[in-house]
């Protein structure tokens, strides 16, 4: 496209099918084509059984749309929200706005700030590594 592009993902993957995904989006956002034979590599195994590139799709039966459009149209609102608050280009004139630096879930807006925070609290924001999804739906 010859534009400065930011390209970001969600979640639900499939992990087999994430690398899939990127190599064939950034191969369209390159204006390019790959095969799609996956050469032999240390994780050949995971694109099995087919071992190609695109994944023949499934009918809307078999991979049914799950999303809730309350649950789509409240993050959409959260994540323009945070577009919103970005802090402009310099020498573009934008209005002053605070600086917000994370999406916030409204619980820290109920806690004391002279209290620290306790172990329990700070273990729930950890992502153990061998977690790839965030429910059993994924």
């Amino acid at each position: 496209f010859n534009i400065p592009m930011l390209v970001v993902g969600g979640g639900g993957y499939n992990i087999r099918n994430v690398a899939r995904c990127w190599a064939n989006e950034t191969a369209l956002l390159l204006d390019s084509n790959l095969p799609d034979d996956i050469p032999f590599n240390d994780y050949w195994h995971y694109f099995g059984p087919e071992f190609k590139l695109l994944v023949p799709s499934k009918s809307p039966d078999e991979c049914p749309n799950k999303n809730d459009l309350a649950h789509l149209d409240a993050l959409k609102a959260k994540v323009l929200e945070n577009i919103r608050r970005l802090d402009g280009a310099p020498s573009v004139q934008f209005q002053q706005i605070p600086p917000f630096s994370y999406m916030s879930d409204g619980e820290e807006d109920e806690q004391d700030p002279d209290v620290r925070e306790s172990q329990y609290d700070k273990d729930r924001h950890v992502q153990r590594d061998d977690e790839f999804y965030d429910d059993d739906n994924d």
